[in-house]
């Protein structure tokens, strides 16, 4: 296994990983009376939240990337260079 199929393999993945750690951890605190059940939901909503936006931050990306490209290639089509 090379870098590239680990990189290939992570693509779209990483942002969940790292909530899911975050939300191992969270319930490992909450377990051993660190925090407290409200702050844990709190924390809890926060983490979910930010991979949330930040998939639909990606999604924004790559839209507007596509649509730069589909405006490069009807100017070209059209002869407006």
């Amino acid at each position: 296994m090379t870098i590239s199929d680990i990189r290939s393999f992570l693509a779209g993945r990483k942002t969940y990983a790292v909530a899911a750690a975050a939300l191992i951890t969270l319930g490992i605190a909450w377990s051993d009376s660190k925090i407290t059940t409200e702050s844990a939901i709190e924390k809890a909503v926060a983490i979910i939240l930010a991979s949330t936006m930040r998939a639909g931050i990606q999604k924004a990306q790559d839209s507007a990337a596509e649509s730069a490209n589909i405006l490069k290639n009807a100017t070209k089509c059209c002869g407006d260079e």
